[in-house]
C-alpha cells in the first residue's frame, strides 16, 4: 500500500465497545491497523460519547493525529494543542433545568460533564469509586455552582460499581423507564436539547442540533478530508454512521445499526482494523466509479 493512500480520509471511531473490546481492552489488531492507517496519510480520531475528564486516562493507549471528537460530537480538542477546535453549548439556564429534571427523575442520577470534571448534585458515594476507576474527577456540588461552559448532561441508571460496562446491563422494566425519560425529555426541551441513548442505562442530553455524525462532517471540513469513515456500535453513533461515505458497525452492536449497515466482525475482534483493511478496495471502487 503506498504511502498517502488514505490521504483524504477521516475515519472517526466510538471508543466503547468499538475501539475497545467489551473487556475495555483495545485488541491489538486496532491498534496496529490504526498506525498503518495514518501512516498511509489517514486522519485519526474516536468519536465518542466521553468527556474529557473520561477519555484523558484512556488517551495513552491508542494513537490519533486528529482532534477528539467528544461529548457525542458538542466538543472537538486538540490534545496535541490543549485547545477546543470547537463546541456547542447548551442554549438553556443549567441553575432552572438542572433541578427540574432531578425532580422528574428522582431515581436516577443527574450529571452534568464539564471540562474539569464531572459534577452531581446529590450525594452518591459509589460515583466518587466510578470516578477514582475511571480517573475522573467527580465533584458534588449546587446548581448554581456549576461552571460553564454548558456541554452535556446525562441521566444514570443507578450506580452499582465502578465499571462502565454496568451501564450496558438493563431489566426490561428499567428500559422502559429510560424510554419514557427520553420521551418526557424530547416533549419538554426538544427544541433546545438533543437526546440520545448513551448506553442502556444512560441518557445523554446534549445542544440540538448536535451528534457525532454534524461533529465528524465538521471536522472533516475543518480538515480538508472529502472521505469520511465511521464505525460505531450503538444508537448514539447512528448520525455517525448516517454521516459517513463508508459506515461500519461492530456485529456485536445495535440490532438496529447492524440491520442498517456493513457489519463484518464484532468489537473484540478487532471491528476497527476490519475497516481499514477493506477501505483501500471501497476507496478503489469510489475512485473508479464501481458499483460498490
Amino acid at each position: 500500500m503506498r504511502v498517502g493512500v488514505f490521504s483524504q480520509v477521516l475515519m472517526t471511531v466510538d471508543f466503547d465497545r468499538t475501539l475497545t473490546g467489551p473487556d475495555g481492552k483495545i485488541p491489538q489488531a486496532n491498534l496496529k491497523a490504526i498506525d498503518r492507517f495514518m501512516h498511509d496519510g489517514g486522519a485519526f480520531t474516536v468519536n465518542t460519547g466521553r468527556s474529557l475528564p473520561m477519555l484523558r486516562p484512556e488517551l495513552s493507549r491508542f494513537p490519533v493525529n486528529a482532534p477528539l471528537l467528544l461529548y457525542n460530537g458538542s466538543v472537538a480538542y486538540d490534545w496535541a494543542e490543549k485547545k477546543m477546535i470547537f463546541s456547542h453549548p447548551i442554549d438553556l439556564n443549567p441553575s432552572e433545568v438542572l433541578p427540574r429534571i432531578q425532580a422528574q427523575f428522582p431515581d436516577l442520577l443527574l450529571g452534568v460533564q464539564g471540562l474539569e470534571a464531572h459534577y452531581i448534585f446529590r450525594h452518591e458515594p459509589l460515583w466518587q469509586v466510578f470516578g477514582r476507576e475511571n480517573g475522573c474527577e467527580v465533584r458534588e456540588i449546587c446548581f448554581a455552582q456549576l461552571p460553564s461552559p454548558f456541554l452535556k448532561m446525562a441521566l444514570y441508571g443507578t450506580i452499582r460499581d465502578g465499571t462502565v460496562s454496568q451501564f450496558y446491563e438493563i431489566t426490561p422494566e428499567q428500559d422502559a423507564g429510560f424510554q419514557e425519560a427520553e420521551r418526557w425529555l424530547q416533549e419538554r426541551y426538544g427544541a433546545s436539547l438533543s437526546v440520545t441513548r448513551g448506553a442502556p442505562r444512560i441518557l445523554d442530553l446534549q445542544a440540538a442540533g448536535t451528534s457525532k455524525g454534524q461533529a465528524a462532517r465538521e471536522l472533516a471540513r475543518q480538515l480538508g478530508r472529502r472521505v469520511l469513515v465511521c464505525v460505531g456500535d450503538g444508537a448514539n453513533d447512528a448520525s455517525m454512521l448516517a454521516a459517513a461515505d463508508f459506515p461500519f458497525a461492530a456485529a456485536d452492536g445495535d440490532p438496529i445499526l447492524t440491520a442498517r449497515y456493513p457489519h463484518y466482525v464484532s468489537c473484540a475482534q478487532g471491528v476497527v482494523a476490519d475497516a481499514i483493511r477493506r477501505l483501500p478496495e471501497l476507496l478503489e471502487q469510489r475512485a473508479t466509479g464501481k458499483k460498490l
